[in-house]
């Protein structure tokens, strides 16, 4: 249910890039950003989850106890990436769910709505309760035209000054209760940055998870967002969910 509260974090996101026509202005719920692939310089794709993207949704009670029985790599701090099922939870649903397993190389992108943070996604995986896991997994025929490749998340700080007033020019949107991404850019700050530094510049996609040493709540990412002072945000550019290579 979207209360006040969701209603005013809906127009303090549009607020950024003062769109009135955005998203959150309208009172639509937010969904992950799905786009067309496109290719970087070193011919990777880069983005985030799109429309070559299968999503399973998974639920698993852990209210009686039992091990989720599986091997993760949390490196990349946006998800989970399984590395291997053994015996547990995750196995029991397999059996139970034919055609809806879960494999080797799934990425856990969100548990119980929180996202953006693989710490966060391990503490939530931990607690005793019923988890409804979001399973993002790359679908195996490529896009025509597609370039095979393999690429990895990365990780870089944008500084902006907005002691004159000027906005950022962003349309974000939520992802989980810990994440921005950025779904469009307009002409502002952050296009500015853009042009003055191609090797780090914000793309939709990407996900902003601090802003001034302030993350763990998106709420408080989008007050800080709104200050007039400098700002120096941490942006995540996620990688393929699956590493095409291997597709």
């Amino acid at each position: 249910r979207r209360g006040a509260g969701a209603a005013a974090m809906g127009q303090a996101c549009a607020a950024l890039c003062h769109d009135p026509n955005s998203s959150f202005a309208r009172g639509q719920a937010p969904g992950p950003p799905f786009g067309e692939i496109t290719m970087d310089a070193a011919g990777c794709c880069v983005g985030a989850w799109h429309s070559s993207t299968e999503m399973l949704h998974v639920v698993l009670d852990k209210s009686r106890g039992g091990g989720l029985g599986v091997d993760i790599d949390h490196r990349d701090g946006i998800a989970l990436s399984i590395d291997d099922i053994g015996i547990g939870l995750f196995s029991q649903w397999n059996i139970s769910n034919p055609g809806r397993e879960v494999r080797r190389g799934d990425l856990i992108v969100e548990v119980n709505g929180v996202a953006g943070d693989s710490a966060a996604l391990i503490r939530e995986c931990k607690k005793q309760q019923i988890l409804r896991i979001t399973i993002a997994r790359k679908r195996r025929k490529m896009e025509e035209g597609g370039h095979v490749c393999c690429w990895k998340p990365m990780e870089f700080f944008v500084n902006l000054d907005k002691s004159d007033g000027r906005g950022l020019g962003l349309d974000i949107e939520l992802q989980g209760k810990s994440t921005l991404v950025v779904s469009s850019i307009e002409e502002g700050l952050v296009q500015e940055w853009n042009d003055q530094n191609p090797d780090s510049e914000v793309r939709v996609g990407d996900l902003i998870v601090e802003v001034n040493g302030v993350h763990g709540r998106a709420s408080d990412l989008v007050d800080e967002c709104r200050q007039v002072r400098p700002l120096r945000l941490r942006v995540v550019r996620p990688a393929c969910p699956v590493d095409p290579c291997e597709a």
